[in-house]
């Protein structure tokens, strides 16, 4: 199942679909057609972003770029339902990275910049990575892995990571001000089509923080990092 059936699947739950949810927040036809499957719809009325969907092959891992394209775009569907979530929890985030316009790049534009800048009561900041897990891996295995070098990227920004348990309803967040995370480089990763990861232990004494998915616990365990 790709990303985008296993995240339609979520909305779907609550009523709704993640095309619905893209239309609401009034995503471009492009989006939408990458969405729908319309892929002759890009490649006739949106020519750089098809051209760009094709520049995609390595992020696209054993995924056709056409494949990876659309869990893209359902992500991000995701990544704003995520936000709604922290802004009802009073944590002020606004969207960043590259991508944050929504807009298919090529994939030399591609960066490794974070979802969300957090802006804290002080007037300063802090930048959030969003990391979902859509079938549970993390607790049946107790790891998380980390494609490429999002792990070194992670600790050079000094970055919070926040993990998502969709089917076990839980919620990870690892600081990584607080130090050094301990993780194991993996050379190669299957999931990620043979290229390097790195893993993160999920367990009682690691550096993760584990709470179930309540509103409250997700306020406060941010708060505690601030």
């Amino acid at each position: 199942m790709s990303i985008y059936e296993k995240i339609d699947r979520l909305f779907i739950e609550r009523g709704t679909s993640v095309y619905k949810e893209a239309e609401k927040l009034n995503f471009g036809p492009a989006n939408l057609a990458i969405l729908a499957g319309n892929m002759e719809y890009v490649k006739t009325n949106a020519q750089e972003t098809y051209q760009n969907v094709l520049s995609c092959a390595h992020q696209a891992d054993a995924r056709s770029p056409f494949i990876f394209v659309r869990d893209v775009v359902a992500s991000w569907v995701y990544e704003e339902y995520i936000r709604a979530v922290l802004i009802r929890c009073g944590i002020d985030v606004e969207l960043a990275g590259a991508d944050k316009n929504r807009t298919i790049l090529a994939s030399s534009k591609v960066s490794n910049g974070a979802d969300y800048i957090w802006h804290l009561s002080d007037g300063s900041t802090r930048t959030i990575e969003l990391v979902c897990d859509y079938s549970g891996f993390w607790s049946a295995k107790c790891v998380m892995h980390l494609r490429d070098n999002k792990y070194i990227h992670l600790t050079e920004s000094e970055s919070i990571l926040l993990g998502i348990d969709c089917k076990n309803h839980m919620f990870y967040l690892i600081d990584f001000a607080k130090g050094k995370i301990h993780a194991q480089y993996l050379p190669h990763h299957h999931a990620y089509g043979d290229k390097p990861a790195y893993a993160i232990e999920l367990n009682e004494g690691s550096d993760v923080m584990m709470r179930p998915c309540k509103v409250g616990e997700l306020k406060r365990e941010f708060l505690r990092i601030a």
